[in-house]
């Protein structure tokens, strides 16, 4: 009887241990462990298939049409939701191409500019800011970009404070604008242009690039970099492959580097200015700039400040690029018929050169200020009596002195209309 109670109690035990044991191992079932879950709903691919296929048609037929496809897509998978803090090393790993094509991103406190220097059709650039939002900066062909910064400035001095329109881009406050700098690649021309930032959204900031000569990013060649916020531009003469294929290679000739100089673009707060050039963006001071540049003996610079560069030949032609002793002098004139003004840049030679300066009357640079033209002119009795401006080399100029009374018959110089000068080129 003891054994047979014994044996219910046994059976009873392991009965009741049973659901605790079916309970774990359910437990065990329902619950995985951290290290096992798999949670491919919160990772994001990074490769684009379309990249592939629109980069392998370039590849066959290079051309601007297959190039378009190509950065079309491109800015399409940049503007997906996914791609806002996207890790572009990353981005760059799972689309092989965007290395092949030696794609460059500038990182920005507003955001990343996306480039492609190596790439003959691409001129067009890439800006997403830090919303997700994509912009598209043309420029010229054959440009590339070589340098872009982006500038904390304000409202420029001369204006009221910018009043709640309810038009886009016009508020009051700080400014962030976005230097570009870009260069040709066959003759390294450069390029400048500015835009701002305003509430999330990329305009045009001509005014950024205004007081530079008109046709400064047309006739000046060289490299350019930024020193902080300002720009220093390392200007050098066109070399024309023509020279080149006649340079005879036959004979041993030191290797001697490109005689240039260097110019200080200095940043004033809402655009850029050359370092020592006057505040006035008038007539006479293109005329001076000009002459300045001339006795300084860099044509290369003088002819940012000429409608056609061909007419810097003119000075080179009489002796007068880098004439400094004795020291020439700018004297204004009665202006022509035709409107403008002119300058006689007296040289104490045999001749003299008269400047004529005036609005361009055609062309994207419309109404903005250049010279025109320029004449040989013999020595002037009366001009040379003139205390008129001092030219010196280097940016430096004596003040204007005090000029001897006109003859009774001498018309009074027209008035001419100032303006300012625009670098820019409309893509």
């Amino acid at each position: 009887m003891r054994m047979k109670n014994e044996l219910l109690l046994s059976a009873l035990l392991v009965s009741c241990s049973l659901p605790a044991l079916a309970l774990e191992e359910a437990g065990s079932t329902l619950s995985p462990r951290p290290e096992t879950m798999a949670r491919p709903e919160t990772m994001i691919s990074m490769t684009v298939a379309a990249l592939t296929n629109s980069a392998a048609e370039y590849k066959t037929s290079s051309d601007d049409v297959s190039w378009n496809n190509y950065f079309n897509v491109l800015k399409d998978a940049l503007a997906s939701p996914g791609m806002v803090h996207a890790d572009m090393q990353l981005f760059i790993q799972s689309n092989p191409s965007l290395a092949e094509f030696k794609m460059k991103v500038n990182e920005l406190p507003a955001g990343r500019v996306i480039s492609f220097p190596q790439i003959r059709e691409s001129h067009t650039v890439l800006f997403q800011t830090r919303q997700g939002r994509v912009f598209l900066v043309p420029m010229p062909p054959l440009t590339a970009l070589r340098e872009v910064k982006q500038l904390s400035g304000a409202q420029p001095s001369d204006k009221a404070p910018a009043k709640s329109s309810g038009k886009a881009g016009e508020t009051a406050g700080p400014l962030n604008y976005l230097a570009f700098i870009g260069g040709d690649r066959m003759n390294s021309t450069l390029w400048f242009k500015g835009y701002k930032m305003n509430a999330g959204t990329l305009f045009e900031a001509p005014e950024l690039f205004s007081s530079l000569p008109p046709f400064f990013t047309q006739n000046v060649t060289g490299r350019a970099s930024f020193a902080a916020n300002d720009i220093v531009l390392t200007i050098l003469p066109p070399v024309s492959p023509d020279a080149k294929a006649e340079e005879d290679k036959s004979l041993p000739k030191p290797k001697a580097q490109p005689v240039g100089y260097k110019v200080m673009l200095k940043f004033l707060g809402n655009k850029y200015a050359i370092s020592g050039k006057l505040p006035d963006d008038g007539p006479m001071s293109v005329a001076l700039n000009f002459a300045q540049a001339v006795a300084s003996n860099k044509p290369e610079l003088a002819k940012a400040w000429l409608i056609d560069p061909r007419l810097v030949s003119i000075p080179k032609y009489i002796g007068i690029m880098g004439r400094v002793s004795p020291p020439m002098r700018l004297v204004s004139m009665s202006g022509p018929a035709s409107g403008g003004a002119r300058y006689r840049l007296v040289t104490g030679s045999k001749d003299d050169l008269i400047i004529e300066v005036g609005r361009i009357l055609s062309g994207k640079l419309k109404g903005q200020v250049a010279i025109r033209a320029l004449f040989v002119a013999p020595p002037d009795s009366f001009a040379q009596s003139l205390m008129g401006t001092m030219v010196m080399p280097g940016g430096a100029s004596g003040g204007a002195a005090p000029t001897a009374s006109k003859p009774s018959g001498a018309a009074a110089p027209a008035k001419p209309a100032l303006g300012s000068p625009n670098s820019n080129r409309k893509p």
